[in-house]
């Protein structure tokens, strides 16, 4: 039997909410599937930089037609527009230097406030980026709090050896 379902959005941080983003109801017969859009203009969005590393918290809402939640789903993001011109790397419409750091750390057996530390010394040599070659969450999220853009490299097999890294070959 078909049923009705709520979806909402927002957007937040530090729990309080800033953008609330217009509800849809859909019906929905049992087993099936369907794309749904949330869509809403933001007028005073901040953008994301080295600088300003201003993360958000964006969450949705499942709940049956009585309002009960049925599903929740969270993440963290920020804004950020890049383009390239040229030979200009633009970040949220300014040119930017790209001051990257090429890094091969063994971090799997670090703590968190181990890269924590690793990270910020990054920062203070005013290193604005990260070219790494892993998806470590822990990384990857640390660099979004921290200010530093991350771009992912591919380490290919044949330059691996025992598990070492060959970046001569």
């Amino acid at each position: 039997q078909t049923q009705i379902f709520r979806l909402d959005g927002r957007i937040s941080r530090q729990s309080k909410t800033l953008f609330q983003l217009p509800g849809v109801t859909v019906k929905l017969a049992p087993g099936s599937t369907r794309s749904i859009s949330l869509s809403g203009i933001w007028k005073d969005a901040v953008f994301w930089s080295p600088e300003h590393p201003n993360l958000f918290r964006f969450h949705l809402y499942l709940r049956d037609s009585q309002g009960i939640p049925q599903d929740e789903l969270s993440t963290r993001f920020g804004f950020r527009d890049i383009k390239i011109q040229g030979s200009d790397f633009l970040l949220n419409g300014k040119k930017i230097h790209l001051k990257f750091l090429s890094s091969q750390l063994r971090i799997a057996e670090k703590t968190d406030e181990e890269i924590r530390k690793i990270l910020q010394e990054l920062k203070r040599l005013h290193f604005n980026g990260l070219l790494y070659e892993s998806l470590d969450e822990r990384v990857l999220n640390l660099c979004d709090e921290l200010g530093l853009m991350v771009s992912l490299r591919h380490v290919f097999p044949p330059l691996v050896r025992g598990g070492d890294y060959l970046p001569g070959v």
